[in-house]
């Protein structure tokens, strides 16, 4: 049976059962997020002294050095949020290994559900005017990427929080008169082999299933899966059923 057809059957039986959901544990055990000498938190307090440092909107010498100044700051300090979460992924040696362009990070990551577009198209588009077009900043343009690259930074920093204490996870799906028998999951990140491990099973064994969703699959089901990860995680708190289930019949959608 082909990984995608697993996610399926099981993504189905999510959205058509939601009200039996059960995620009976979790555990986490991913290693320590790589230390840089200099930190994201760092780079922000840094850009933050320069953006104090603007005296009123006009673009006179002094503004446009103290702007030029807190978005370097700021690209340092999303770069280096970004290489930390892809090293706690299992992903940044390969992500040298390829040169990968901020754009592409910034893509990865509205991929797998920790972004959304308008937060990286922003990044991206600021950041490209400074280094490319040799633009000097405005000062509003300033504030807002002040703003998007600070919580940029402190969004990744909370998904891999999140990740240190979800690294694995199981539970079922219990039986009722609509489904005849209760299916069991696991789920566990490897960040070592860069995979997914799913698995899948019904309790009267006749339906099972085990597949792994790994980086280079060539469905793209290792980024998919990440969204079907972080909805999962949503159930250990409080929640809208109804609007899980839009959720997950929207992820079932592009499986």
């Amino acid at each position: 049976m082909s990984s995608k057809i697993v996610m399926q059957d099981f993504i189905k039986d999510l959205a058509d059962h939601i009200n039996q959901l059960s995620i009976d544990s979790a555990q986490g055990s991913l290693e320590v997020a790589k230390k840089y000498p200099v930190s994201p938190n760092d780079y922000l307090r840094y850009a933050k002294v320069e953006l104090n440092a603007i005296k009123g909107k006009e673009l006179s010498d002094d503004n446009v050095r103290h702007g030029i100044n807190c978005v370097n700051h700021l690209k340092r300090a999303a770069d280096e949020m970004m290489n930390v979460f892809l090293n706690r992924l299992g992903l940044l040696k390969l992500s040298n290994k390829r040169n990968l362009k901020f754009k592409n990070k910034t893509q990865f990551f509205v991929d797998i559900g920790v972004l959304q577009n308008y937060s990286a198209d922003k990044l991206n588009t600021i950041r490209n005017g400074i280094e490319h077009d040799f633009s000097a900043p405005d000062i509003e343009t300033i504030h807002l990427y002040y703003d998007i690259v600070w919580f940029v930074v402190q969004n990744l920093k909370l998904h891999l929080q999140i990740m240190a204490r979800y690294e694995s996870m199981e539970g079922y799906i219990y039986g009722d008169i609509n489904i005849a028998h209760s299916k069991h999951f696991d789920l566990e990140y490897n960040s070592a082999e860069r995979e997914f491990l799913f698995k899948t099973e019904l309790d009267n064994k006749e339906k099972n299933g085990e597949v792994i969703f790994n980086f280079n699959d060539k469905e793209n089901m290792y980024a998919k899966m990440f969204l079907v990860y972080w909805k999962l995680i949503e159930f250990f708190g409080d929640f809208d059923l109804e609007s899980a289930k839009e959720d997950i019949v929207r992820i079932s959608t592009i499986l």
